[in-house]
């Protein structure tokens, strides 16, 4: 089984702030524009954010276009380092 991708779609200073190692930051907001560059990953796609209200939203919006994903939840289950 290929490792997930995990999007944390928080916006980037509280990305910076600390967040899941190797997870891309694609905030909520920017989503629909760069869904070319969602649909490009082949790997299995967890979105996460910093709550759990984010995720859910970006997990039901890669839904309508055909994208499958998994909504994550928090972040920070996700931790191994933060950088």
């Amino acid at each position: 089984m290929k490792e997930p991708v995990i999007i944390d779609v928080r916006n980037a200073p509280e990305f910076e702030k600390g967040h899941a190692e190797g997870s891309i930051n694609i905030p909520f907001p920017e989503m629909e524009k760069r869904l070319g560059e969602i649909k490009k990953i082949k790997e299995p796609i967890i979105v996460v954010c910093g709550g759990g209200t984010r995720n859910g939203k970006a997990h039901d919006l890669l839904k309508q276009h055909g994208i499958e994903s998994t909504a994550g939840g928090s972040w920070k289950k996700y931790q191994t380092g933060t950088k």
